[in-house]
């Protein structure tokens, strides 16, 4: 796999590949989320939902800003 080149910036491999595992995990919390609901016919905290979903951004983010390049004009 290639890296990405979108305009003046590189995206590597490596963060690609690190946004998909969030978004996995984005697609987990939602998932359990909705099975909550459905089992406990209570809804959750937005809130909590949010710092859920945000939360792995937050832990990978040095990761991926070490992964994305942007070239010199």
């Amino acid at each position: 796999m290639k890296d990405l080149k979108i305009g003046k910036i590189i995206i590597k491999v490596k963060a690609i590949i690190i946004i998909a595992f969030c978004l996995f995990l984005n697609g987990s919390v939602i998932g359990a989320v909705a099975a909550h609901t459905q089992v406990t016919e209570k809804g959750i905290n937005p809130l909590l939902i949010y710092i859920l979903i945000f939360l792995p951004y937050i832990i990978m983010f040095k990761s991926i800003k070490n992964n994305i390049t942007e070239l010199e004009a």
